[in-house]
């Protein structure tokens, strides 16, 4: 039974984050034919700010969530605490916004955006609640769902009305609906509606959960940071052009997801029953899965990607080969890095992981800005390379050192 429940888990967990995951390929293909390759730039940095925006309202995010081994904070207080991060979360787009000195139609963009993506945290939270009690399955259910509703009601508004703040809006209500009606209403059948609420645990998690979401904010931030160096030096359609570039590596990251999240509490479990031989097996199996993932990805690019995005597109991208196996190959050492950032979350390694991303944070701002105002657009993606390349690096070093010597396996309190 309990392998059934897994196998059905995977299977809608697969679907929804494969639709979620690619939501933002279908947006972009909407605006970019519809409303024109000056809109889709603005479209794709405003989707890409809210989407580090969405860190702030996840906070620690839901690995840290489910993987709790102490049980002390129960399912209300991460709830209030949702609710306080993602008040934060739209207080800071909005300061953004306007410090950023953004034009009309991108201020108001952003907003909203923002919004759509304050309302996928507050499901977040209760999408960890249905994982700790094994019902991936109804998180997967939620999320395809979401998916096929915003991208269907998103284009037809937009070929209705050619406004593509009328579509964005539509996201927030297909958003809501979910929330109330799936959401919510399955993980109340956990009783969170009868628990007290502990004010003093939910603001708890904000300190315990700190240097999770920082290095987590930073991570999202280095995969932008080409995109605000383009978008600093460069014209809209530079911004169009790379977000499209880059939209095929999020097969990349959605089947790294598909193959982790699956695997995280089995992983926590070897981790609580001091096994470090499984813990290692699963490692290296998902290691060598994600390496997979990204090799194919390679190939298949090669010989059909521009052909593909071409069409998709009606763009001329044939000059861009280049700049695809590069992204793609970048983003391959990305997934090996959240993946091996994971595994130091279960041994709540997380202080260490925040003075990582600092320094390739720093690294990627210098070489970026340089690169792109040197080499313009190629810079760009050769700086994205440079980023992943030194925090894979950097990761795998700090993973080995901390599972082989720093983290005590047998002598660890159970």
């Amino acid at each position: 039974m309990k392998n059934k429940n897994l196998k059905k888990s995977f299977i809608w967990n697969t679907l929804g984050s494969g639709f979620n995951a690619f939501n933002s390929l279908f947006f972009l293909i909407i605006v970019t034919r519809i409303n024109g390759e000056t809109e889709a730039g603005i479209f794709t940095l405003c989707y890409a700010t809210a989407g580090l925006l969405y860190i702030i309202g996840t906070y620690a995010g839901r690995t840290y969530q489910v993987t709790e081994q102490k049980q002390n904070i129960g399912d209300n207080e991460y709830i209030l605490n949702r609710i306080i991060t993602i008040i934060i979360m739209l207080i800071v787009g909005v300061i953004l916004g306007f410090a950023s000195n953004y034009s009309g139609l991108k201020i108001k963009m952003l907003l909203i955006l923002c919004a759509v993506k304050a309302l996928e945290a507050f499901c977040d939270v209760f999408h960890g609640i249905l994982q700790k009690n094994d019902r991936l399955d109804i998180v997967g259910k939620s999320m395809f769902t979401r998916s096929i509703l915003n991208v269907s009601f998103f284009l037809i508004i937009d070929l209705i009305s050619k406004n593509i703040l009328l579509a964005c809006l539509s996201l927030i209500i297909i958003d809501i609906l979910i929330l109330v009606f799936i959401d919510i209403k399955y993980s109340k059948k956990y009783k969170i509606d009868k628990e007290k609420t502990d004010y003093r645990s939910a603001l708890s998690i904000l300190k315990l959960g700190f240097y999770t979401f920082g290095f987590t904010l930073l991570s999202n931030y280095l995969i932008n940071i080409p995109r605000y160096a383009i978008d600093e030096f460069l014209e809209e359609n530079y911004q169009t052009i790379f977000g499209i570039i880059v939209m095929p590596g999020t097969f990349i990251t959605m089947l790294s997801q598909f193959i982790m999240q699956p695997l995280i509490i089995k992983m926590k479990e070897q981790w609580i029953n001091k096994n470090k031989q499984k813990f290692d097996d699963i490692v290296k199996k998902t290691s060598f899965a994600i390496i997979g993932v990204g090799l194919i990805s390679v190939v298949l690019a090669y010989f059909f990607g521009i052909m593909v995005l071409n069409f998709l597109y009606n763009l001329e991208l044939n000059n861009y080969l280049l700049s695809l196996i590069i992204i793609l190959i970048g983003t391959t050492f990305y997934a090996l890095s959240a993946y091996l950032s994971n595994c130091l979350i279960i041994f709540r390694k997380t202080k260490i992981q925040l003075f990582i991303y600092l320094v390739v944070a720093i690294f990627g701002i210098v070489i970026s800005r340089v690169l792109v105002s040197k080499y313009s657009f190629i810079g760009g993606i050769y700086s994205y390379l440079l980023i992943m390349l030194l925090l894979f690096i950097i990761y795998i070093i700090t993973f080995i050192l901390i599972n082989n010597k720093i983290v005590d396996w047998k002598g660890r309190k159970k």
